[in-house]
């Protein structure tokens, strides 16, 4: 389970106060995505929620008070993961609506935790028309960890890696000078022994799994 889904789950039960106190609960939220101005629990605070769990969970929020806000942020997924943020819209405003995490769905209804669902956080279903998207935070392997996790795999030593790429970037240099390649670059594979290449197989080879692993984290969030 995602942390800040975890995080939300948590707060599940607070709700608004009713007369003139406020719950400081709510009012933290506001506080947590930067809005310690507001100090009151009327204001509508769905973002607010959403971004105090993304916010405490380490991952940036829009900081913004506007559900709408969220169809900008991380990126988007086709088919919805339970904890995914969604999206609707509310009322016929362009600019109006919620935002809440994925908890499940129906034919006709989609089911999410969010903040200040009939004033109190809470699971509560809505109108699958009324969808304007599903978005999950931006968490890809990068470079380092790819490289990282290639340490170690069939003996590759992190000098060997420094070889390889001191070798792509003398062909890039090469590449980008122009000239005769054929000529210049003979000189560069004389200096990769069989071994090398073996390894640069193998990165080739990683290389493609995590293509295609980032590929079906764009298309399924997974």
């Amino acid at each position: 389970m995602q942390k800040y889904l975890q995080i939300a789950m948590n707060e599940q039960g607070t709700k608004e106060v009713k007369g003139q106190k406020d719950n400081p609960k709510i009012v933290q939220y506001f506080a947590d995505v930067g809005h310690s101005w507001v100090k009151d629990d009327e204001t509508a605070w769905c973002a607010a929620f959403v971004g105090s769990c993304l916010e405490k969970a380490g991952l940036t929020s829009t900081r913004a008070l506007n559900a709408r806000s969220y169809l900008k942020w991380g990126r988007k997924i086709s088919k919805p993961v339970v904890g995914c943020v969604v999206i609707f819209k509310r009322g016929n405003s362009s600019w109006q609506g919620h935002v809440a995490f994925y908890m499940g769905e129906t034919d006709t209804h989609i089911k999410v935790l969010g903040g200040n669902q009939g004033n109190t956080v809470k699971i509560s279903s809505y109108k699958r028309k009324d969808l304007l998207g599903f978005r999950l935070p931006k968490t890809k392997l990068n470079s380092k960890t790819n490289i990282a996790s290639l340490v170690g795999v069939g003996g590759i030593a992190v000098s060997q890696f420094e070889t390889i790429e001191k070798t792509i970037n003398k062909v890039t240099d090469i590449t980008s000078k122009g000239g005769d390649i054929a000529d210049q670059v003979g000189g560069i594979f004389n200096s990769i022994t069989w071994p090398m290449v073996a390894i640069i197989g193998i990165i080739a080879v990683f290389g493609f799994i995590i293509m295609e692993r980032n590929k079906k984290v764009n298309e399924h969030g997974l």
